[in-house]
């Protein structure tokens, strides 16, 4: 086919053609693995991470550690991994449990105080096929602060928030841990007489997390399964509320 410097638009339509069938087709190779074993597939997807999908002409779907594979396929990987951006799909099982870290008592008299710090242990498990690593953590811990007097907390309500990294790399199944900041509990408990007494106590309200990718796109949120945050997500909480 020839054109003419008169109908420009027809070349570049042409070029365009011929570049998009060229992308779309797969290229389809034979793959030998480090044992000898020999497959003819196409490469699909990568984790940016070693682990490769492939397909192959049946249509079947697996995937293979990069390293399983012969040194001159390595290198065909590896080129065509550079031209490839990962493709991850995060899944995530979270789990925190509150635990007092330290705490003292006073005893003033007409009241007792109680001083104590506090914190999530959080964990967390990839629960994707694909291995994750560099992964940013955003929290929130959400408190009721009713306790009054010395030694005591302000009396406003809300949350402390705090950051953390997971570096990992997680792999199927593997969890990272880790603690949030410790926030001030307090226990305050009037005596005004053998028959009057008066408790004011703060507590915790539960713990709402996000884990960033390391791009910052925010790939999982999580809320613990608590009544005063039943419906909430991060965005829905005022920034107000936080507590410095």
């Amino acid at each position: 086919m020839t054109f003419s410097l008169s109908q420009p638009w027809l070349l570049v339509l042409a070029l365009v053609v011929w570049f998009g069938a060229g992308v779309a087709q797969a290229e389809i190779r034979e793959f030998k693995d480090n044992t000898g074993r020999k497959v003819r597939a196409e490469l699909v997807s990568h984790d940016g991470a070693g682990q490769i999908t492939l397909k192959m002409e049946s249509g079947t779907v697996f995937q293979k550690v990069a390293n399983q594979f012969s040194a001159e396929d390595q290198l065909v990987i590896a080129e065509w991994m550079k031209r490839t951006p990962a493709s991850l799909n995060y899944r995530f099982e979270v789990k925190a449990v509150a635990g007092k870290v330290s705490g003292e008592r006073k005893n003033m008299g007409y009241k007792t105080v109680k001083n104590e710090l506090w914190a999530y242990k959080v964990e967390i498990r990839n629960t994707a096929r694909t291995v994750v690593k560099n992964l940013k953590v955003e929290y929130r811990v959400f408190v009721q602060e009713g306790a009054e007097g010395s030694f005591a907390s302000d009396g406003n309500s809300g949350y402390h928030a705090g950051e953390t990294t997971v570096a990992g790399p997680l792999r199927y199944n593997d969890a990272g841990t880790f603690s949030t900041r410790e926030v001030p509990i307090d226990v305050v408990d009037y005596r005004y007489s053998t028959t009057r007494q008066d408790r004011h106590v703060d507590a915790l309200r539960g713990l709402m997390l996000r884990i960033l990718d390391p791009q910052g796109k925010v790939v999982h949120e999580w809320v613990s399964p608590i009544t005063s945050l039943r419906g909430k997500t991060w965005d829905s909480v005022p920034k107000s509320l936080e507590l410095k």
